[in-house]
């Protein structure tokens, strides 16, 4: 066991220096103004071993823990941007920026008491941006009706006439250049409990040009494969004479893109491959989206990742 951790030990010391040397960073000058700008360019883990370098060199200057703190949080390491955060506050328990990412770390994991306690001592502190983010806290902590007999069916399909609104569409934009239009687009929010819920996805473009084709021939839709599985997928395409072409469901599939910088692991992506699209043609889809049971934003989510919706409560 001594062996490993010596050998992990070893390896990240390595990795510190040679971060630090690609980056040409001096180690030896404590001036975080300086490396901010010598971070700029390099990934979020080489800022992350390079900053914690500092932050052991220089334990009491409280900018590193910021620096290091920031970037953990805009990763969405909520655990490790807290703890960060906490221990700079140790030395500093006045630090504004530091009370404010504490505040957001704590918000983001669902816990509103501390959230709110941080995020006044932030607004105490000076830092004028802990009351707009209390003022989100507000708005959060909306009350979600007790279950009764008549909120306990599913979403009810109000798939509209795509082609009727099609129609009404050409009406008043019969020379539209652009190479597709979305004629209809709707989120649905099923509320399970106070900390979970299930959403729909609802969506119908017309096709105008070739190149518009092309777009959707590999249409694809990201979610958190953490918080939600897609549970029923649906896509199809009407075409310009009317007729329609569902999408077998065999060709509907949940995969992982790699994109390069991309270091968020959970997300993942419904793929609906529309083929034989033509100019005149409307492409439509529906992907519901079941909860996974974990715990999500404490029902911050509701308003401000999806706007404006219909909510459907359970």
């Amino acid at each position: 066991m001594f062996l490993i951790k010596k050998s992990q030990f070893i390896i990240l010391t390595m990795l510190c220096i040679f971060a630090a040397s690609a980056a040409n960073i001096n180690l030896y000058i404590n001036d975080p103004a300086k490396l901010g700008e010598q971070l700029t360019g390099k990934s979020d883990l080489e800022k992350l071993i390079i900053i914690d370098n500092f932050i052991k060199k220089y334990p009491q200057n409280t900018a590193y823990h910021k620096m290091k703190a920031k970037i953990e949080l805009s990763v969405k390491d909520y655990k490790s941007a807290l703890e960060t955060s906490l221990k700079g506050l140790t030395l500093n328990n006045d630090d504004g920026d530091l009370l404010t990412i504490a505040g957001m770390c704590y918000f983001f994991t669902g816990d509103s008491n501390n959230a709110d306690i941080y995020y006044r001592k932030a607004l105490k502190s000076g830092n004028q941006s802990a009351a707009f983010l209390l003022t989100l806290l507000d708005n959060s902590r909306i009350n979600i009706p007790q279950q009764t007999q008549t909120q306990t069916q599913q979403p009810e399909n109000r798939t509209p006439d795509y082609k009727a609104l099609e129609k009404s569409y050409l009406k008043d934009n019969t020379n539209d250049q652009t190479d597709y239009t979305y004629l209809y687009q709707n989120t649905d929010i099923f509320i399970k409990s106070s900390d979970t819920y299930d959403y729909t996805v609802t969506g119908a473009a017309r096709v105008n040009t070739l190149k518009g084709s092309a777009e959707f021939k590999d249409f694809s839709m990201s979610f958190d494969s953490f918080l939600f599985s897609p549970d029923v997928i649906k896509g199809g395409i009407i075409q310009p004479d009317g007729s329609e072409n569902v999408i077998p469901a065999k060709n509907l599939v949940v995969a992982d893109k790699k994109e390069e910088g991309n270091i968020f692991s959970n997300k993942k992506y419904v793929m609906i491959p529309f083929a034989d699209i033509k100019p005149g043609s409307i492409v439509n889809y529906t992907i519901h989206f079941k909860s996974t049971g974990k715990r999500s934003v404490d029902k911050f989510s509701y308003r401000y990742y999806f706007g404006s919706y219909s909510g459907i409560f359970q």
